[in-house]
Order: structure tokens, then C-alpha cells, then sequence
């Protein structure tokens, strides 16, 4: 009899892997667990389009049309909480305490929002932004002349940010360090993205939030430096923690996720994870990443999938993405990792800049805002020597001229 997979997460990385189970041909059971009450959707909209547009649905944002994982032979298991795994007799423990057994396990349960630890952080109207029901309230919350803080400069931050200022919101940024975007950007792309935001809100860098004030709502919040900023609503977005505390027990290898090989083999024979979960191991770096790209978690989930599956298939840990801020167009690929130097062409206030990032004289990750078809030009170069780049962008300035 063939082997039931199971797949703890119904998020990108889990469908795909289910997707790439039955793709490769395998014929056992094939069983996915999903926390929430909602089948496997896609989350990068709940920053953007339901934020900003009217009667966005949540089946509009389905992963696989209606039906897929019926007709795929998937079954998929709504509200099914993992709280522990049994490696030695080789079963998943539900918050229900039902035991879900398994031959073979792929770990894709994503990450969860970092809490804001502070006084007054569970008053109404402190919010983070992580599922279907998150965008739903916050959405509520932003309307024309709210005043909103967001904490973190990261990708979310910046997203919920450019959604509050365009439905009318009085929108302050605050970040920590010097820099925004540093975990898909880089630190060194990320200093140069601060005139744009800063042109389109108020941006404080280098305050940390240390109280949030209110009697039954919030009503302002308090800063490091003792300054106090009015505020109707606080989005909380201080990053993401993977999902491995129901893991602490299992005896799996943890270090900022499940490590995982080039295949996505977890420590233990049998048990593979995928995704955000996961710290997978880069040869060219020689060392493990964990990435929080929408592009690697779909791509991780397939290999991973049919891996599962019975193939012998290697990835490397590859970023990249994409969004939009403020009307421009932000793309990113590569592996920034603040070791870099970086060459800064056009004037970023301007909405339009290209940074070019290398490492030992190679392309190791390019950042263009507001010019995609220069994105396009470059992101083949990523690896290759820096002046590769210089090239083919010089190249596409020449097709633009003509």
C-alpha cells in the first residue's frame, strides 16, 4: 500500500506540495491541515487589494479554483490545529488530541506575526495582519483622516502603510534601524528607499514604540525617546517568527526554523518541510536561510512536494518578489545579506532607482522601484559579474531610446 503524506499548513508552500505530490503520481492518501476555517489561499492580498478595493472575496484569492483538491484527491482538513508532532510512533497531535498518522510529513506551517510587547498593546485598535479575518478588521479601521501608526519597516509595514495613505489615512511609519525593507532588500538597498517613503509618511527611524495609550481604545502611543505621537490605530508589524513551537518536543533539528537540506529533508527520515518553516540549506552560501518570499515558498513547496513523493530533486534558496508602495512598483531577487556593496543609480525620492548589489564582484541582488522593464533586463544577471549588469542595462536603456 502506498504511504499517506501528510501536510501540516494550508498555506503556499503546502498546496503546492500537495499540488506536486499527485503531479509526481503518488497514489496513497494524501492528507493536508489547515489552522484555519478557510481552504489554502493566497495572503499577499490581503496587504493590497483588500485593503485598498472594494468587494474583494475571499474566494477571489483561492489558490486552486473550487473543487481542485477534491478532484486531486486531497483531502484537506479546516481548523485543524497541530500542537505537537510524535516522531517515534510517527503521528500529528490536534488541538482536538486527535492523533493524525503519517508515512511520510511535509512541514509547511508558514510563521506567525511577532507580538508587540508592550503596555497597552492588547487595547482595541492594535492590530497585526497575517489572515483573511486580520484584513478584514484592520480594513475597517482605515479611513479617511484615521491616524494610524504602523510599527515595522519591513515589506508589511511598508504595504499596510501605502494602503492607509491612499484610502486618506494620516499614516507614521516607525522603524527601529536605520534602514527599511532590510529583510528582502538588504540594509545598504534599504538606506536608499527612505526618501521615497519618508516624500509619501511621516517616517520615524530609529524609535522603538514603547507604550500604547488609551482608556478602551487606543488613543496614542509613546516612543523610546518619551515623545508622544497621536493615534487612532496601531498595525503591528514587527516581522515573523516560523512556526515550530508545536515542533519544541519532536527532537526535529531547530535553528530559526526546521533545518532542512537541499531537498528539504528535515533531521528525522521521512519529515521534509517547506516554505517560510523552513531554514534551508544554501550551497553557494554554505550555510542555512530562511526566506519569507511568496516566490520561494511556492517554487520550495513544489520540490518539496515531489520529493515527498519519491524524487530527488535540489533547491537552492532563491528570493525574490515583488509589490507596490505608494503607485511605484518595487522588485527585488537575489540574496542581500548586508556584506554587499552597492551601486545606487537614479534619484530614489523620484519613485524611480535601481541598486545594484555585489558580492566578490558578482551580482548578488538587484532592488528597482518604478522601472520593471529594467527589472526584467537585470534579474537574468543575479550571479553573474557585476559588469554583466552594467551591460544589459545599458542595453535597455539603448531599446528605450530607439
Amino acid at each position: 500500500m502506498s504511504p499517506q503524506i501528510v501536510i501540516v499548513g494550508a498555506g503556499l508552500a503546502g498546496s503546492r506540495a500537495a499540488e506536486a505530490i499527485r503531479e509526481y503520481g503518488h497514489d496513497g492518501p494524501v492528507l493536508m491541515l489547515g489552522a484555519e476555517p478557510w481552504g489554502p489561499y493566497q495572503r499577499p492580498p490581503l496587504s493590497k487589494d483588500v485593503l485598498t478595493r472594494e468587494g474583494t472575496t475571499l474566494s477571489s484569492l483561492w489558490l486552486q479554483p473550487e473543487g481542485f483538491y477534491r478532484d486531486h484527491q486531497v483531502e484537506v482538513r479546516r481548523g485543524a490545529t497541530a500542537v505537537a508532532l510524535n516522531v517515534a510512533d510517527r503521528f500529528v497531535l490536534l488541538s482536538s488530541q486527535e492523533r493524525v498518522p503519517w508515512d511520510r510529513l511535509v512541514i509547511a506551517t508558514g510563521s506567525t506575526p511577532r507580538r508587540l510587547e508592550v503596555p497597552g498593546a492588547d487595547l482595541p485598535g492594535v492590530r497585526s495582519l497575517r489572515t483573511w479575518d486580520d484584513a478584514q478588521a484592520l480594513r475597517e479601521g482605515l479611513r479617511a483622516g484615521t491616524r494610524v501608526v504602523v510599527a515595522g519597516g519591513g515589506l508589511l509595514g511598508l504595504e499596510v502603510a501605502s494602503a492607509a495613505a491612499a484610502r486618506g489615512a494620516e499614516v507614521t511609519v516607525l522603524e527601529r534601524g536605520e534602514a527599511l525593507l532590510t529583510r528582502a532588500v538588504g540594509p545598504l538597498a534599504g538606506a536608499a528607499l527612505v526618501p521615497f517613503v519618508a516624500d509619501k509618511v511621516r517616517l520615524r527611524l530609529g524609535a522603538q514604540l514603547v507604550r500604547v495609550l488609551g482608556e478602551g481604545g487606543v488613543e496614542g502611543v509613546v516612543l523610546g525617546s518619551g515623545e508622544v505621537l497621536p493615534a487612532d490605530l496601531v498595525v503591528v508589524a514587527l516581522g515573523v517568527s516560523p512556526a515550530t513551537a508545536w515542533l519544541d518536543s519532536s527532537g526535529l533539528r531547530l535553528r530559526d526554523g526546521v533545518v532542512v537540506d537541499e531537498l528539504g529533508r528535515a533531521s528525522v527520515e521521512g519529515i521534509f518541510a517547506a516554505g517560510d518553516v523552513a531554514s534551508a540549506w544554501s550551497p553557494a552560501l554554505g550555510r542555512h536561510l530562511r526566506l519569507e518570499s511568496y516566490s520561494f515558498a511556492a517554487q520550495h513547496g513544489l520540490t518539496v512536494g515531489r520529493n515527498a513523493a519519491g524524487a530527488h530533486e535540489a533547491i537552492a534558496p532563491w528570493h525574490a518578489g515583488s509589490t507596490e508602495l505608494f503607485g511605484r512598483r518595487l522588485q527585488f531577487s537575489g540574496l542581500p545579506l548586508g556584506d554587499e556593496t552597492c551601486h545606487v543609480l537614479g534619484e530614489p525620492v523620484s519613485g524611480r532607482f535601481i541598486a545594484l548589489l555585489a558580492r566578490q564582484g558578482l551580482l548578488s541582488a538587484v532592488v528597482v522601484l518604478g522601472q520593471p522593464r529594467h527589472f526584467v533586463a537585470l534579474r537574468g544577471q543575479v550571479g553573474q559579474p557585476l559588469a554583466h549588469a552594467f551591460q544589459a542595462l545599458d542595453a535597455a536603456n539603448g531599446r528605450e531610446a530607439r
